[in-house]
């Protein structure tokens, strides 16, 4: 692939070095960081920014729902438009509380062994070989610690702020 994009670029003369930001699925093929496409473009133009197709993102994403928690997601749904909640409980409601658990997580579960949770914190730092989740979901954290555009969010927001805006 790389090959092909080389070879255009020559035959138009379009310098590497113009080249603003790339966008493909997380295959390791195209987001690999040791022999991907990604790598061979950031080898020849290093200001460039990749980001990881959110399309393809929301498909993986879906995929992984279950129907049973589709389910789920969509009776709360429905109960919260029925019963208004949604407009009488902000984001910002929903963040505080979330804040308020983290801070009492240790009273509810004694001896939990919060490290393992660190990639939930910072994704973008973790060893996704350390972490004890399923394979499908690994492989969503490495994509997710791929994107440069979700990594400038993480340090911009709160954890909070960062996984809501990490969904869509």
């Amino acid at each position: 692939m790389f090959a092909v994009l080389q070879k255009f670029m020559e035959e138009r003369q379009l310098p590497w070095d113009r080249m603003v930001g790339f966008c493909t699925d997380g295959a390791p093929s195209m987001a690999g960081r040791r022999a991907g496409l990604r790598t061979l473009i950031m080898d020849v133009s290093p200001s460039a920014i990749w980001t990881h197709c959110m399309i393809h993102r929301e498909q993986l994403a879906a995929k992984e729902l279950s129907v049973a928690l589709a389910d789920v997601l969509q009776q709360l749904c429905k109960f919260l438009t029925d019963n208004s909640i949604a407009d009488q409980c902000p984001a910002q409601t929903m963040i505080d509380h979330l804040k308020c658990l983290e801070e009492h997580v240790t009273t509810y579960f004694p001896g939990l062994d919060m490290s393992k949770f660190d990639w939930v914190i910072d994704p973008f730092l973790s060893d996704a070989g350390s972490v004890d989740l399923p394979a499908s979901a690994i492989e969503q954290l490495i994509e997710l610690s791929c994107d440069r555009t979700l990594k400038g969010l993480h340090s911009r927001v709160s954890v909070e702020e960062f996984w809501f805006g990490a969904r869509g």
